[in-house]
């Protein structure tokens, strides 16, 4: 397994039949084509299904797909038109959100013993990290909250919060197994898969807001 090279985008625009044409320029200079028995490996965006729906086999990033039903559990209410009635979750998320971004911006959190994460939507398992992190400084955090975000605090259930963290410690698991560079992983894809999918198994003493989120992803996983 090696890199032939990382090579600088320049085009005049991001379209889909512009991307492949850099792309095939940039084989030629190796020698290279993409034909029906080349592999190509790119996140699952509607410009790259564009991109790669012909002339090659493209496969979808497992990690992306994974990251991106976390971000829908959390943060998208509707999806084509459907619910994804992840409400409490997006509640817990929104509220925890909205206190490390304040005390982000206020430079507060030098007082805690670690420093707060603002989710990101580009970082792998960055759901997790927040709520996590978050978690880990709970009962710290009540030292530097003003009024208005003392509010918001209130309304955190510390014991859902961990429990929320425990379910999402296996997908952040299986991100980081995924994303190793120095081995291939495609033969792991599955056996992870169906590993998700028994996490979102119901239990009958789950919270509510558990319920949810495993009724939405494992519809997500079992498709």
């Amino acid at each position: 397994m090696f890199s032939i090279g990382c090579f600088l985008y320049e085009m005049e625009n991001k379209r889909a039949p512009t991307i492949r044409a850099f792309v095939d320029n940039t084989l030629k200079d190796f020698g290279l084509v993409l034909d029906q028995e080349k592999f190509v490996v790119t996140d699952n965006e509607p410009t790259m299904l564009c991109t790669f729906n012909a002339g090659c086999k493209r496969i979808g990033c497992s990690d992306h797909y994974i990251n991106k039903q976390l971000q829908h559990t959390f943060t998208t209410k509707t999806i084509d038109g459907k619910p994804v009635n992840c409400d409490l979750a997006q509640e817990l998320f929104n509220n925890v959100k909205t206190i490390v971004s304040n005390i982000r911006r206020t430079h507060k959190q030098q007082n805690l013993s670690k420093k707060l994460v603002l989710y990101a939507e580009t970082r792998f398992g960055g759901v997790f990290e927040m709520l996590n992190v978050f978690s880990s400084v709970f009962n710290e955090l009540v030292q530097i909250l003003d009024s208005k975000l003392s509010t918001i605090y209130s309304k955190i259930d510390e014991d859902l919060l961990l429990d929320v963290c425990n379910f999402l410690f296996p997908f952040d698991t299986v991100l980081r197994a995924l994303s190793d560079d120095k081995r291939p992983t495609i033969h792991r894809v599955l056996p992870f898969k169906q590993y998700l999918i028994n996490k979102c198994e119901i239990e009958e003493n789950d919270d509510e807001c558990i319920k949810q989120i495993k009724c939405f992803l494992g519809m997500k996983y079992k498709k």
